[in-house]
């Protein structure tokens, strides 16, 4: 069993995936991280990216949209969407 040194509801918890911002995966985890921390983020491809998960975008500028307070979309990578 793992020992934490704080409660996990002041844990920062970062989402993402290689399937898209809209992908019934990804809301399912979001539900569940926020049952679990008051500091949940969301940040993934505007559409599926399955095969880039290691890529990242560095010959244009990248376009993110914010979707919610803590919830945004990149129309690159999943690698671009954790470094952003």
């Amino acid at each position: 069993m793992i020992k934490l040194n704080k409660p996990l509801n002041k844990a920062r918890i970062l989402i993402s995936n290689d399937d898209g911002i809209d992908a019934e995966g990804i809301k399912i985890l979001e539900e569940i991280a926020c049952n679990i921390s008051d500091d949940v983020w969301v940040i993934a491809p505007d559409c599926e990216k399955s095969g880039f998960a290691h890529a990242f975008t560095c010959t244009r500028p990248l376009k993110v949209a914010k979707l919610g307070d803590k919830k945004f979309s990149v129309d690159g990578t999943p690698t671009d969407c954790v470094l952003v």
